[in-house]
């Protein structure tokens, strides 16, 4: 009983915990709407990829940024 106790404040612990942790984003959150709300932001990009081509021909103002994977970026 006491482990299921335990158990129990434990999960609740954690979804409270997560739930405020979710509220202290201080930055405004971005809303991309148009092709244009991407021109100056950062793109990742995994190197070698036809992506790099795409990504300067559309967003010639936008960092670039290489990596190695998927799962890198």
């Amino acid at each position: 009983m006491k482990k299921l106790q335990k158990s129990i404040f434990l999960f609740v612990f954690l979804i409270l915990f997560t739930t405020i942790l979710s509220g202290c984003n201080s930055e405004q959150s971005k809303s991309f709407k148009t092709k244009e709300d991407f021109e100056n932001s950062t793109i990742g990009i995994v190197t070698g990829t036809n992506y790099d081509i795409i990504a300067q021909k559309k967003f010639p103002n936008a960092t670039r940024k290489y990596f190695s994977s998927t799962a890198d970026v």
